[in-house]
């Protein structure tokens, strides 16, 4: 999870910068190693009442609160919560609510209630339960009830980069776009970059600028559907990029009603990320796809994409898939979700004179819904052979007739 960003502006030059902790600070870290004991201890225990615990020391630091306050929000999102399952907490509420109603209006003096605790002896008594177990469970659904089942915390250390890292992310949620430059010659990089591009369902326009690759993304604020869920994954690209050695960052950044401001970081940040360095990004409906395609279609070998193709005006794309036939034709596969109308459009446009087509566009069937863009897919004859639309998930037989047309320009037998 993310924690609001605190920023410090630069309005002379309208940068916008983080607001970072250093990583080596003793009093930050002390104060780490005190909230991380207390998250320790917290098996158990409610949320309000390890709130309550906690409430002391965050309290105690002055203009620092705010940072141990983000502190503390990292750490309870390193826990589990959870409660009793076999109870119907909304009945049980219901019929304590109807009973003690009932003692009230059949008047408390008749029925010898003369205090508080005569009366919830009452009620207990009625459903053959301690009060104290009674009061206990009576909200014991709702958050702040849940106890405490396990956590997975993190050092002191760890958890100030956490922190930095999370500042970041607050800020790339507020982005109407962001731009990645790479090294040209760190292709792994580039590659795990992109790989990383798709497992957030991101797509990026790639360009080559002398000895760099340019990736120019998104940001939520320049879209119109979906832009939470699309932000949080562009927020969560960020420690992806924190793992390679050689990048630099920019994004255009919209504040309230406020003029756009810049923000720029690069590799020497000493930023750390808290992933772990893994090779391969396939979401889950690619999966999918990729196992149901690989079992049902001899002819063609599929696998997820692991280079780039070529496209014109020195513009690259990374696909989802790698399709390649018996014969030695080869085409990427890839996908276009619901939040991807201005990067389709663009790629519309790269593909139409691509000759043999380099592509085969999967389009979510909502962004034929929208005027410009449907009218756009309909009059691409690109699209008309080499595309298809998809639900939620790719299937096999919405992808048949592009790889037929693919094989019909070399006079392949048919496909299926």
């Amino acid at each position: 999870m993310l924690t609001k960003s605190l920023l410090r502006y630069d309005r002379k030059g309208q940068k916008i910068i983080p607001f970072l902790v250093s990583v080596k600070d003793p009093q930050l870290l002390d104060a780490a190693v005190a909230l991380i004991e207390l998250f320790q201890t917290s098996l158990g225990q409610t949320r309000a009442e390890l709130q309550e615990s906690t409430k002391p020391l965050v309290n105690s630091y002055g203009a620092l609160t705010f940072v141990l306050r983000g502190f503390e929000k990292l750490l309870t999102d390193r826990l589990e919560f959870g409660g009793s399952h076999e109870t119907d907490f909304i009945k049980q509420r219901e019929d304590i609510f109807q009973y003690s109603a009932s003692l009230i209006q059949q008047g408390l003096i008749q029925q010898g209630l003369s205090d508080l605790q005569q009366y919830r002896q009452k009620i207990g008594n009625h459903f053959k339960q301690l009060p104290e177990h009674l009061s206990q469970q009576l909200y014991a659904d709702l958050p702040a009830y849940q106890t405490v089942l396990s956590h997975r915390l993190f050092s002191p250390e760890q958890l100030l980069h956490r922190y930095n890292v999370a500042q970041v992310q607050g800020l790339l949620l507020m982005s109407k776009q962001m731009m990645v430059r790479l090294p040209v010659d760190d292709l792994l990089g580039v590659r795990q970059f992109c790989q990383s591009l798709r497992f957030y369902q991101l797509l990026a326009e790639v360009q080559q600028r002398g000895s760099h690759f340019q990736i120019i993304i998104d940001g939520p604020l320049a879209l119109f559907h979906q832009t939470q869920k699309y932000g949080l994954n562009l927020a969560q690209l960020f420690p992806a990029l924190l793992l390679l050695n050689r990048w630099e960052l920019g994004a255009e950044i919209h504040l309230n009603q406020q003029d756009p401001l810049q923000f720029k970081l690069d590799s020497s940040c000493q930023m750390r990320s808290h992933y772990r360095q893994f090779s391969a990004f396939v979401p889950d409906e690619i999966q999918l796809f990729v196992k149901h395609f690989a079992k049902s279609v001899q002819e063609w070998k599929i696998s997820a994409a692991e280079g780039f193709i070529s496209l014109k005006g020195e513009q690259y794309c990374f696909p989802d898939c790698n399709l390649s036939h018996e014969s030695g034709k080869s085409v990427g596969l890839e996908f276009f979700h619901a939040w991807h109308s201005a990067p389709l459009g663009k790629r519309l446009k790269q593909v139409q004179d691509e000759s043999p087509p380099p592509l085969i566009l999967g389009v979510a069937k909502h962004l034929n819904k929208k005027d410009e863009l449907g009218d756009l897919l309909q009059q691409s004859s690109y699209f008309q052979k080499y595309g298809f639309f998809f639900q939620k998930t790719p299937t096999l037989e919405q992808v048949k007739k592009p790889l037929q047309n693919i094989l019909n320009i070399h006079s392949q037998p048919n496909l299926f």
